[in-house]
């Protein structure tokens, strides 16, 4: 439990200092501590490594500050904080409450935010390098323009969640109904075997994505780019899929053709496979009237 009140932490705010194990003169715990809407206007504190399951609701923090070396904000009520380009890198926050959160141009990177809260938050212009989204909850939420590297978005809800103009490289991402990818650069994303029925990839950089077996039912991808290296193998898709390319054109149809080809092939596969059962139960059954015969 925490060592320190609300009181005591807003006098330390108040009084110009930063660090906190000097100002209190031992080594601060805030663990469940309630500092609802208290201000953080440095632009670095050293408030100790515990903050596990600290109420934050609608804290602000200086835009710019640097909240980074690994903090712990597992189990942190962080709804409707203000945390606009505030450098979390290496920070943790599972199983925490972030709904609404605004992180817009904050630093992500090397965070670990697992089976986090995050549905409408607001992620616009975020850095995510090696950051790890899995099992999170992102419905509503906002990461256009973003920049994820090597980024891990196999989140628990995706549903809603807006991509449109990010830049993504050696990220997987995870699937959803209706996601917004609209003008994302996507080189080389994992998509593999994702949900992505009625995403929008208009305008998106696709260039060796890998959309292999992915569900693109209603899927537009007016304007997109494709290339030789975009992968479409065993990808589902339906009339309702849109296919208005702005380059690539030539290969998708390529890429059709051989769809087309290849499920041919498996229908005369299938049909002769039947076709080989039934002659074999036709011997059997000639076979067993010679027997009785």
């Amino acid at each position: 439990m925490a060592n320190i009140t609300r009181e005591q932490l807003k006098e330390f705010l108040d009084s110009g200092n930063t660090n906190l194990k000097t100002w209190l003169g031992k080594v601060p715990d805030l663990t469940d501590l309630e500092i609802r809407g208290l201000d953080f206007d440095r632009e670095r504190y050293k408030l100790g490594g515990r903050l596990r399951g600290v109420d934050f609701r609608g804290c602000r923090f200086r835009e710019g500050a640097e909240w980074c070396g690994g903090h712990d904000f597992s189990y942190t009520d962080m709804r409707g904080a203000n945390l606009e380009g505030v450098n979390l890198t290496g920070a943790k926050a599972s199983d925490a409450d972030w709904t609404g959160v605004n992180l817009d141009k904050a630093n992500l990177s090397w965070g670990l935010f697992v089976d986090c809260i995050l549905s409408g938050a607001k992620l616009r212009g975020a850095t995510l390098f090696q950051t790890d989204l899995n099992n999170s909850f992102l419905d509503g939420a906002d990461f256009s323009g973003a920049t994820f590297d090597r980024a891990s978005v196999h989140a628990a809800d995706l549903t809603g969640t807006n991509f449109s103009g990010i830049r993504a490289s050696g990220t997987s991402i995870g699937g959803g109904h209706n996601l917004c990818f609209e003008d994302a650069y996507l080189r080389g994303v994992d998509f593999w075997g994702q949900y992505l029925v009625g995403a929008s990839f208009r305008g998106a950089d696709l260039r060796g994505a890998d959309l292999s077996n992915t569900n693109l039912k209603g899927a537009d991808f007016t304007r997109a780019i494709i290339d030789w290296r975009t992968k479409l193998n065993g990808a589902t898709v339906d009339d309702n899929t849109i296919w208005n390319v702005a380059k690539g054109g030539a290969v998708l149809l390529g890429k059709q053709r051989k769809f087309r080809r290849e499920w041919i092939l498996e229908e005369r596969k299938q049909s002769e496979f039947k076709e080989a059962q039934s002659r074999k139960s036709k011997v059997l059954e000639d076979l067993a009237y010679i027997y009785q015969g």
